[in-house]
């Protein structure tokens, strides 16, 4: 059985890298966890480097990597299909493989007002 060399194993591992990180974790969207478990290493282990680059992390639970679009953080898209076509939250949702709460969070936080529920462009009151 081969003896493994921590040191070395810790001394070129890729979460030390502020740009792998910074792309792993914001633009691929996978979560520390995620992140951790691919290159054989703990959560903690990538919290620590992630603390020490400063990379802004997500809220809790704000984990978007089981989803493979990540339209609904584009603000032009998400305003396209919201307001200009008139498609609802879940609609939205359904064809971005996502749930209708992300897709209203988003929307907030683009202020990309509101319609009252149950009000889009294809229904008549």
């Amino acid at each position: 059985m081969k003896k493994i060399n921590y040191k070395e194993r810790y001394r070129c591992a890729p979460w030390r890298s502020k740009r792998n990180l910074e792309r792993l974790y914001n633009e691929s969207g996978y979560s520390m966890a995620e992140i951790g478990k691919r290159y054989g290493t703990s959560k903690q282990t990538i919290l620590t480097w992630m603390k020490k680059f400063d990379i802004d992390r997500r809220g809790f639970g704000a984990t978007y990597s089981k989803y493979n679009h990540k339209k609904w953080r584009n603000r032009h898209y998400l305003k396209q299909q919201y307001v200009t076509l008139g498609l609802s939250t879940i609609t939205i949702a359904r064809n971005l493989g996502c749930s209708k709460s992300i897709i209203a969070r988003w929307l907030i936080k683009f202020n990309i007002t509101r319609r009252p529920i149950g009000r889009h462009k294809g229904k008549k009151i």
